[in-house]
């Protein structure tokens, strides 16, 4: 190549645009070092449940957050370190082809392995298709490249493909389905983009449109073999909301119930007043267990238990109460006795809910 080589700018543009995101996520509350799932997961993280039910979009931002200042600062170098020179080979249309292709094919490869995986992010899988195509090129071009420099390049790409696969193995939370997918997807299509350094080579680059199309092919088939979501996570939230609502509806029965046998043992209240004001408490427990009830989970959701649990916290403290209730009213003491049993029971699911995470107080 003559002259001085053109500036390396759709690498500078992609290590901006992550950087951006990453201050954007900062200022949204994502943490530094600690990120926040739940907000990543918002804002574009690649999870199955939500990809997989149409969700496709995040396929491409999943590729522009980062889980922290270490995780950006490493993959930006490596991007930095294998961009310039890659961009430099393909040109910067073709190079940035290049690196999106690769991650949406990193980001199907981690659905495909790693469905039931936790959120997936970084710029990991698009840099691994930086070096397949770096390295894709240094096999179909390397009598074109200087033989000192062709074994220094070509020594630095392995390494530092084996040493993060290798890494990726021993280090819990990397996605290694994800950096093989790049890597892959990247050599293949930077083998069919590569073009020679001089013009009078024998052995012409394909044309772009055909590396495009096998491209969108290979997309199109990996996309078509991601398995469909084991549940909706649209109930999950859904129960999420349902669960901090009822929390607070909770408290307001436990605080009326409270009133009301305050009332009782000062002397306000005789039974039959006692027995209305907890009557007004089984209605609303059993309006929170319609609520809750109506929350529609499958036999894979991850709170299926839970909100089994709680549905049968609720529908116990319901039960409890009428039946007290009615003891009141009548003054039987069979209903009396009843109450006290599925109030044994409900301090037993209770404590259930509590090894799975979840608070809940007695009346």
């Amino acid at each position: 190549m003559n002259g001085n080589p053109p500036k390396p700018l759709v690498t500078s543009a992609i290590v901006a645009i992550n950087v951006a995101a990453f201050l954007l996520m900062l200022a949204l509350g994502a943490g530094i070092l600690k990120p926040d799932g739940a907000l990543y997961l918002k804002w574009g993280a690649n999870f199955h449940p939500l990809t997989a039910s149409g969700q496709w979009w995040r396929l491409v931002t999943a590729l522009f957050l980062h889980f922290g200042i270490l995780h950006l600062a490493m993959n930006m170098w490596a991007l930095w370190s294998a961009g310039r020179l890659t961009e430099l080979l393909y040109g910067g249309v073709r190079y940035g082809f290049v690196y999106l292709t690769a991650g949406v094919a990193a980001s199907l490869a981690s659905l495909l392995w790693n469905p039931d995986s936790s959120a997936s992010v970084g710029a990991s899988g698009a840099v691994f298709g930086v070096y397949g195509a770096l390295g894709a090129f240094l096999a179909k071009y390397r009598e074109q490249v200087n033989p000192a420099a062709l074994k220094s390049l070509a020594g630095s790409t392995v390494a530092f493909v084996l040493f993060s696969l290798f890494y990726g193995l021993v280090q819990p939370g990397i996605d290694n389905a994800a950096h093989v997918g790049g890597l892959v997807s990247g050599f293949g299509l930077g083998w069919l983009l590569a073009r020679p350094l001089d013009a009078e080579s024998a052995r012409p680059g394909v044309p772009f449109a055909v590396g495009g199309i096998a491209a969108v092919l290979v997309l199109v088939v990996l996309w078509w073999l991601v398995p469909p979501p084991r549940y909706d996570y649209r109930q999950e939230d859904r129960l999420k909301d349902e669960v901090a609502w009822f929390a607070k509806e909770e408290d307001a029965i436990l605080a009326g119930w409270k009133q009301a046998v305050d009332g009782r043992r000062s002397g306000a209240l005789d039974d039959l007043q006692l027995a209305d004001r907890l009557d007004e408490a089984a209605r609303r427990w059993d309006g929170g267990h319609r609520r809750l009830a109506a929350v529609n989970l499958t036999e894979k959701s991850p709170s299926k238990e839970r909100h089994a649990l709680l549905l049968e916290y609720v529908r116990l403290r319901r039960d409890a109460t009428r039946a007290l209730v009615a003891g009141l009213r009548t003054q039987d003491r069979a209903r009396l006795e009843e109450f006290k049993a599925l109030q044994r029971e409900a301090d037993a699911v209770r404590d259930a809910l509590k090894k799975a995470g979840e608070k809940t107080r007695r009346p």
